[in-house]
């Protein structure tokens, strides 16, 4: 066998239109797009966007219709907007909401390199209907989720606004302090204490995201220059900063929690 020939893509799962496979179906579909991509097998975003609809049985393919053609006319043809649509028309809320759930606690190991991260979180943050959200509301979370070590490194740079540029650039970013020492230290001492869970709580708090494709996304924006994650009470509970709870406490003594305004999309004054 020819080691250094190039191999042929993977074949595009079907789905038979049972619910009860939908998601191991979804799956399926984004770990062949993501598999492929990284090696640049999948074709431009217009190929890949017509694949995708014919990865559907006819009547399902009826349900997608009216999105599939507004966005082609648009030139939108971005793969994970159609992978955030089929999860919201055909996924169960509670998957959805598991998703969500998953997004707000997926934090990057300070010893964990950036390029092993990043599809766990593209892929969870898809399941969550992020495609579809803005590019400020996807960096929110990005930033976020990433590692406290690696935003260290960002302080000092003026980062694109655009989400996709925002990754292409920092991926050198993160090669680069993956090869220093600091970095090499963090992963000795994260040998040292054995495997950990890789979902650790975030510090966004009870903030709800997107539910369907006409709902934006909620601002989840941190601080730039946040390098540590929020202190916790003895309950386990995340003590909001005072940026975020504008200095309010309860009557109990106890610092107040933030609540997300489902009705406006606003924190409340």
């Amino acid at each position: 066998m020819d080691r250094g020939k190039k191999r042929k893509p993977m074949t595009w799962p079907k789905w038979n239109g049972q619910p009860e496979s939908f998601h191991f179906y979804l799956d399926r579909l984004v770990f062949k797009y993501n598999t492929d991509e990284e090696e640049g097998l999948n074709g431009n975003n217009n190929v890949v966007w017509y694949e995708i609809l014919q990865t559907l049985p006819d009547q399902m393919m009826r349900r997608v219709e009216g999105f599939w053609r507004q966005e082609s006319a648009k030139g939108n043809t971005d793969p994970r907007k159609f992978f955030s649509h089929l999860a919201q028309t055909f996924g169960s809320v509670q998957q959805t909401e598991r998703a969500q759930d998953r997004l707000r606690t997926l934090i990057q190991r300070d010893s964990q390199e950036f390029g092993k991260f990043l599809p766990e979180f593209e892929e969870t943050l898809t399941k969550a209907g992020g495609a579809s959200w803005d590019n400020a509301s996807k960096l929110a979370w990005l930033r976020n989720s990433i590692s406290p070590a690696l935003r260290e490194q960002l302080v000092p740079v003026i980062m694109p606004k655009d989400y996709n540029e925002y990754i292409q650039r920092l991926h050198p970013i993160a090669w680069a302090f993956e090869h220093t020492a600091k970095f090499k230290a963090l992963q000795r001492k994260q040998g040292s204490r054995g495997q950990r869970d890789q979902g650790q709580a975030s510090g966004i708090g009870n903030i709800q995201v997107a539910g369907n494709d006409n709902t934006p996304a909620p601002s989840a924006t941190l601080p730039a220059e946040q390098n540590a994650r929020d202190a916790r009470d003895h309950d386990g509970d995340v003590i909001m900063t005072v940026t975020r709870t504008q200095g309010r406490v309860r009557e109990d003594g106890r610092t107040a929690r933030v609540k997300w305004n489902e009705q406006d999309g606003s924190l409340p004054a």
